[in-house]
C-alpha cells in the first residue's frame, strides 16, 4: 500500500497567500470538496501533509516505507491519478521543470528536495489543472463542480423535494441530499449541476443558478441570488448576491450585498450591505497583491474580486474595490473604499490610519465566534495565528 503525502510547493503557497496561511494548499476547496478530499477519493487513500513547520502541528506528515508525494497544488484526475499510480519505486512525475509526484522511500522535509541523479524522471503527458494564483481558484470552480458532481452522485442517490412551490429545470442536474430544507426556490440547472448537501437549509425566494454547490448545514437566506460557478462551503449563512465564487467555509454573508469572484477563508463575516467589485470601470486587466514579489501583479483577468483570509469581519456597508487581498483575522471598517491590501491584523482597512489588531483580542474574538458553533479553537490553530501575527 502506498503511502499518500500531499507536498506544497514554497513559492506557490506565497503566490496563494492568504489562503495558504493558515492551511497547506490541499486543504483549499474548490468545486465541492477540498483538494485533499478529491486525491482520497481518486486513489482510495488517506493523505498527510509536508507544508511549512509552523503548520505541521495541525497538519502533519506521516511517513511509511512507501511514500507517494503528490503536489498539492495540481487537481486530481482520472488521467492524472493513472500517470501517478503507475510510477515504480525513484521514479517522478515532472511537469515542464515543476514536480508533480514522486515515489519513493525517502523521508522528504519541507521543502520537498529531491536528488535527481537518483530519480527516474517521466515527463508528463496528460493534460492537467494546477492552482498557481489565486484567481485560479474561481476561475476553475464551474469546470471542476461539473466533475465533482458526476463524481460523488455516480454512487449515491438524491432525496426527492417535497415543497410543491419549489422550481426545478433540469432537475436530473440537481441533487439534493439527506435532511435538506427547501421553501419556494427556483434551481435551475440548464447551465450546470446543483448540489445541495446533507441538512442544507434555502429560504424562501431563494434562486440558484447551476453549476453551484451549498455546503452541509449551510443556510440561504430569504431571497437570496446564488449565480453560476459558486461554491458555498459547509456551515455558512449567505445572503444578497454572489458570483463565480468560493467560500471555503464557517463562514457568513447573511445580508444583501454582491460579492463575485472572490475567494472567502473560513470564520469570515461580511457585515451588512458589504459589496465588492470584480470589474474595472476602464474593462482593465486586474492586478491583485502577490507576497511573493510583496507587491501588485496582474491576473490576465478581466474579472476578479476580493481574496480574504480566515477570520476576517467587515462592518456594514464596507466596498471592496476590484481585486482587493485582505489577509488573516482582519477586522475592516472605514468610510470609502479599504485600501487594495490589507495585511494580516488589520485593525480599520485604509492605508494610513489602520492600527494593529492585537493578538490577545482577535484571539478573544476568535474564541467567541467559534463558540457559536460549540467549536474550541485548539493550541495549534493558536500557535499558527500567534506564527502568522509575528511575521
Amino acid at each position: 500500500m502506498k503511502n499518500l503525502i500531499l507536498f506544497d510547493n514554497p513559492t506557490l503557497r506565497q503566490k496563494l497567500w492568504p489562503l495558504s496561511a493558515t492551511r497547506p494548499i490541499a486543504g483549499f476547496r474548490i468545486g465541492i470538496d477540498t483538494l485533499t478530499e478529491k486525491w482520497e477519493a481518486i486513489l482510495g487513500l488517506t493523505a498527510s501533509f509536508l507544508t511549512e513547520n509552523y503548520l505541521s502541528k495541525k497538519f502533519s506528515c506521516q511517513y511509511q516505507s512507501n511514500n507517494l508525494y503528490i503536489n498539492s497544488a495540481y487537481i486530481s484526475s482520472e488521467n492524472l491519478a493513472t500517470e501517478i499510480i503507475q510510477l515504480k519505486l525513484n521514479e517522478a512525475l515532472i511537469d515542464g521543470e515543476e514536480l508533480v509526484a514522486v515515489f519513493t522511500n525517502e523521508h522528504f522535509t519541507y521543502p520537498l528536495n529531491i536528488d535527481h541523479t537518483k530519480i527516474n524522471n517521466k515527463l508528463i503527458s496528460t493534460s492537467s489543472i494546477a492552482i498557481r494564483q489565486l484567481s485560479d481558484i474561481f476561475i476553475y470552480n464551474g469546470k471542476l463542480l461539473v466533475a465533482d458532481f458526476q463524481r460523488i452522485t455516480g454512487s449515491v442517490s438524491s432525496t426527492k423535494i417535497e415543497d410543491p412551490f419549489t422550481v426545478l429545470y433540469n432537475e436530473a442536474n440537481i441533487f439534493i441530499g439527506k435532511n435538506a430544507n427547501i421553501k419556494a426556490a427556483v434551481l435551475d440547472a440548464s447551465l450546470g449541476p446543483i448540489f445541495i448537501d446533507e441538512n442544507a437549509k434555502i429560504e424562501i425566494g431563494s434562486l440558484i443558478q447551476g453549476p453551484a454547490y451549498l455546503g452541509k448545514n449551510s443556510i440561504l437566506s430569504l431571497g437570496s441570488k446564488i449565480r453560476p460557478n459558486t461554491t458555498i462551503g459547509p456551515n455558512c449563512k449567505i445572503g444578497g448576491e454572489v458570483s463565480k465564487s468560493v467560500i471555503f467555509g464557517n463562514s457568513n454573508k447573511s445580508h444583501d450585498g454582491f460579492m463575485g469572484c472572490s475567494v472567502i477563508g473560513e470564520w469570515c463575516n461580511w457585515g451588512a450591505g458589504t459589496n465588492n467589485s470584480n470589474l474595472k470601470n476602464d474593462y482593465g486587466l486586474v492586478s491583485m497583491y502577490d507576497q511573493s514579489i510583496n507587491g501588485l501583479a496582474s491576473t490576465g483577468q478581466l474579472f476578479a474580486g476580493t481574496m480574504m483570509g480566515d477570520f476576517c469581519k467587515t462592518a456594514i456597508g464596507t466596498q471592496f474595490n476590484t481585486g482587493t487581498v485582505i489577509g488573516v483575522s482582519s477586522n475592516i471598517f472605514q468610510q470609502g473604499f479599504p485600501a487594495k491590501y490589507i495585511p494580516s491584523f488589520t485593525w480599520g482597512g485604509s492605508e494610513e490610519a489602520s492600527q494593529i489588531y492585537r493578538l490577545e483580542k482577535a484571539i478573544e474574538v476568535i474564541k467567541a465566534t467559534m463558540s457559536r458553533r460549540n467549536i474550541t479553537i485548539s493550541d495549534a490553530e493558536i500557535e499558527i495565528l500567534t506564527y502568522i501575527f509575528n511575521n
